[in-house]
């Protein structure tokens, strides 16, 4: 009688939810903390538009004693030589990095030059940190990446330089987007299938709370200086809260680390008030299914040359890599001209990051009742054809319609950004999902760089140059993601061979 029940349950216990339960304290407790990850993450992301304002400047003394009465105009710049005092407008910020080094005329590039920077960090990071946190473990990588982001926050406060100022953003940005990427992955590692679309995309609120937050941080401190040790002092005390922070069961179980996996399984089924009986007979029965798996996939590693190797999870592979490099160039290329928006710019940044909570709300309906390519698709193509129908009012007297409709556009690009997390996340096995979802991050990264160049071409071109050609990529790329497979209520893969019999299964389906 025993042996059967035994039997029955060896069948029955497949994941590691099955064991410690989808939801519980030991969850909840890795969801708030990672969560609060994504928040600081989403401020010194954004940072930039206030330690960097658009400010008024003129020379009150030139070297032959005169003075101009101009400000801000190419008048001004070519006395550049001959001015020996200037002065700026600090009636809205009284210290921005702009009038801290004189960052004016020939030397404004400078501060464009530090956000370059900050997002050719988040590149590097979203590889160096993919393979830190698939090798090495989840808590590793965000012990190290913690630690780069207080030490470079302090550092960039006290610059001295604009150059030192631009190393230290570099490293932030490093660690920052480090501890976002291993944040978001150890929450969709740790609940079970029916939670995960539910806190993945409630993990984009921290992003969106910091989005809102940080208009107000800025408005209380005015100072660029005053504004990042207020984001960076918070993050010494998280540190607490990170030591009570348990390792991936996930990660543990497909690296091997099966002593280790043991004790954070039966710490997560004490902590969920689960029942204690049959849970170390569930745990061998899950690592002897494990095993037999792992032998059968000797060769399969954790680097990036694997997500290339086999023709499903190259074609996967490339669909991401398009379909995050255009909506990162959309969302960035709109949110870029949020601040020329007409009033206060606190209350302007305020509001573009409070459109998207409705915006990760209707994800989360949309997901449990029509699933994760249906809805991707549609978000897409619902930024393209906004985007595509403002290009119509942009000539005409309702000028008003082309803002509200561009703002439908960012509205599905903030949507389909907490739909891509959550679908790459689990497409991707175990075994390569950080740097699976680390390089998807790198292609939307490279659109978010290129998004500045397009907006400076509608400067010569006009506005209906950049939304035509941003509302044709998204159009495009909401058929290509039909290409990719359906994940609803499904177990994320951890090996390779997962991903092969969830393929299989779709295909006997359809």
């Amino acid at each position: 009688m025993n042996e059967k029940t035994t039997v029955e349950s060896s069948e029955q216990i497949l994941h590691v939810s099955d064991i410690i339960g989808g939801f519980g304290k030991w969850q909840r407790n890795i969801f708030l903390f990672c969560t609060s990850m994504a928040m600081f993450s989403s401020l010194n992301n954004l940072a930039y538009s206030f330690y960097a304002p658009g400010i008024k400047y003129s020379c009150i003394e030139l070297k032959n004693g005169s003075t101009l009465n101009i400000s801000n105009t190419k008048e001004v710049c070519k006395q550049q030589d001959q001015c020996l005092h200037w002065q700026f407008d600090n009636s809205v910020f009284s210290s921005t990095i702009i009038d801290e080094w004189n960052l004016i005329c020939d030397k404004s590039f400078l501060a464009s030059l530090t956000q370059s920077v900050y997002m050719a960090g988040i590149v590097v990071s979203a590889v160096s940190f993919g393979y830190i946190s698939d090798k090495f473990g989840r808590l590793t990588s965000m012990w190290i990446s913690v630690a780069v982001v207080i030490v470079a926050g302090f550092l960039s406060a006290f610059s001295t330089s604009i150059i030192f100022f631009t190393v230290a953003r570099f490293f932030v940005a490093l660690g920052s987007y480090g501890r976002n990427l291993t944040s978001f992955l150890l929450v969709m590692e740790s609940v079970g299938p029916e939670y995960r679309t539910i806190t993945g995309i409630a993990y984009q609120f921290g992003w969106t709370t910091g989005y809102v937050l940080l208009p107000g941080i800025a408005y209380l401190t005015r100072n660029f200086r005053h504004m990042i040790i207020a984001m960076t002092v918070p993050e010494i005390l998280w540190l607490f809260w990170l030591y009570r922070i348990p390792e991936s069961i996930r990660w543990q179980l497909t690296n091997n680390k099966l002593e280790d996996a043991k004790k954070s399984v039966m710490n997560a089924v004490r902590t969920n008030n689960m029942p204690m009986d049959g849970a170390e007979q569930k745990f061998n029965a899950l690592k002897s299914t494990l095993e037999k798996e792992m032998i059968r996939q000797t060769k399969e590693t954790s680097g990036f040359t694997e997500l290339w190797k086999r023709a499903e999870i190259r074609k996967y592979t490339i669909i991401f890599y398009c379909t995050w490099f255009v909506n990162a160039f959309v969302y960035y290329g709109i949110s870029l001209n949020i601040a020329n928006f007409v009033g206060d710019l606190f209350v302007n940044f305020a509001i573009a990051g409070l459109v998207e909570f409705p915006a990760f709300v209707s994800v989360i309906i949309a997901f449990k009742y029509i699933g994760r390519k249906k809805v991707t698709a549609i978000s897409i193509f619902g930024c393209g054809f906004s985007l595509l129908l403002a290009v119509a009012f942009t000539y005409t007297k309702i000028s008003s319609a082309t803002t509200v409709l561009t703002m439908f556009g960012k509205f599905f690009a903030s949507s389909t950004f907490a739909i891509l997390y959550v679908f790459s996340a689990e497409v991707y096995p175990t075994i390569v999902r950080q740097i699976g979802v680390g390089s998807c991050a790198v292609a939307g990264r490279m659109g978010s760089i290129l998004s500045p160049f397009v907006k400076e071409m509608s400067q010569f071109t006009g506005t209906w140059f950049t939304l035509t050609i941003f509302g044709s990529l998204c159009v495009l790329d909401s058929f290509l993601v039909l290409f990719l497979p359906e994940t609803m209520n499904k177990e994320i893969p951890d090996t390779f061979g997962d991903t092969q019999k969830s393929n299989e299964k779709n295909n006997n389906v359809v």
